[in-house]
């Protein structure tokens, strides 16, 4: 006859192998609750513990854009601790050193993170920036960046532009930018520059300072100016961006 203990044991051990083997598919329900429907994972396989899946963002303006296949595993001693350590790797480079997401009680961190966009994630800005059809492609970088759960956020981040260019311009590329990130309390700090060495002639200088607020609010501002023989191409395009503020230099503002 069987007993309750035996009874208990049996439903314990059931309800463990449940949960080790739990399908990747979860992870995508969870995740899209997470981001509000921005991110989604598409073709998961594996479990919720060791899987994989092509991350997808999910644009307001614009269709999907699935980015790289991607590898996780979720360590089971952080767990124990109270916390999650996701580590994420590119299913087509193995050997790459794997980013973290690592959840806490009180905080998120993002270490050794990295995502390749094209640049025509840009438009998700702003309406105005939508316009552009932006080309080229954004690599992100954060080395350590960490979210609070009181609001205040920490660390750096960058971002590079490379090979820049618009459907409205007559020259593409037009030039490679970069992007300093700061988290500084309840926002994070931008800066916006020109590469060195990225402008080709006739190219446009970019120029920009801002702040995206933890509540989810940007204010930035820039000055964009052509330089070369061939500037005058690039009116119709700066006039779009913004009111002329000086002779050749023209500014726009992205956000409240």
């Amino acid at each position: 006859m069987i007993n309750k203990k035996t009874i208990a044991i049996f439903a314990a051990v059931f309800l463990v192998t449940l949960v080790v083997k739990a399908p990747a598919a979860l992870l995508d329900s969870w995740v899209g609750a997470a981001t509000n429907g921005a991110v989604s994972l598409a073709y998961p396989a594996g479990t919720v513990w060791s899987g994989s899946a092509t991350p997808v963002l999910n644009f307001r303006q614009s269709a999907p854009l699935p980015l790289a296949r991607m590898d996780w595993d979720i360590s089971f001693r952080s767990i124990l601790s109270g916390a999650i350590l996701l580590r994420l790797r590119d299913s087509t480079a193995p050997l790459k050193p794997p980013a973290e997401i690592y959840l806490g009680l009180r905080q998120v961190e993002l270490r050794n993170f990295a995502v390749d966009l094209p640049a025509a994630a840009i438009g998700e800005l702003d309406p105005m920036l939508q316009a552009m059809r932006f080309q080229g492609r954004v690599d992100i970088a954060a080395g350590d960046l960490v979210f609070r759960r009181d609001g205040t956020v920490s660390g750096n981040a960058a971002a590079n532009w490379q090979g820049a260019g618009s459907a409205l311009s007559p020259v593409n590329p037009f030039g490679s930018y970069h992007f300093d990130m700061a988290g500084q309390g309840d926002r994070v700090q931008i800066s916006l520059g020109t590469l060195p060495g990225g402008l080709p002639s006739g190219g446009l200088q970019l120029n920009g300072q801002g702040a995206w607020l933890t509540s989810g609010k940007l204010s930035f501002q820039a000055s964009a100016s052509a330089s070369g023989p061939g500037k005058e191409m690039f009116s119709e395009m700066l006039h779009h961006l913004g009111p002329e503020t000086a002779p050749g230099v023209f500014t726009f503002k992205i956000g409240s």
